[in-house]
């Protein structure tokens, strides 16, 4: 879609939706991780999201619902009956 119809027709709603996911996913993730890997690899001991800022907004919650939503508790609390109704999730 070209720049000019973006701007016209992509409601505000809809454009902080999508800084809400670059914020959460930022741009080059996937190249930061495999290079992680490979420092990993060869011996560097080093957390990733040390080395990689844009691995910070992967694997650190900002809050402790996020947290929760990541965890193993979060996704048996959302398989529960209701648990999709569940405010902190």
């Amino acid at each position: 879609m070209p720049l000019y119809k973006l701007l016209k027709e992509m409601p505000y709603d809809e454009l902080l939706g999508w800084q809400d996911y670059f914020n959460r996913r930022p741009y080059g993730w996937r190249e930061d991780l495999r290079t992680s890997y490979l420092l990993r690899a060869a011996g560097e001991d080093v957390k990733p999201s040390d080395k990689f800022p844009s691995l910070k907004a992967i694997f650190e919650p900002k809050d402790i619902g996020e947290a929760l939503q990541r965890s193993s508790l979060g996704g048996f609390l959302r398989g529960a009956t209701g648990g999709d109704k569940l405010e902190f999730l």
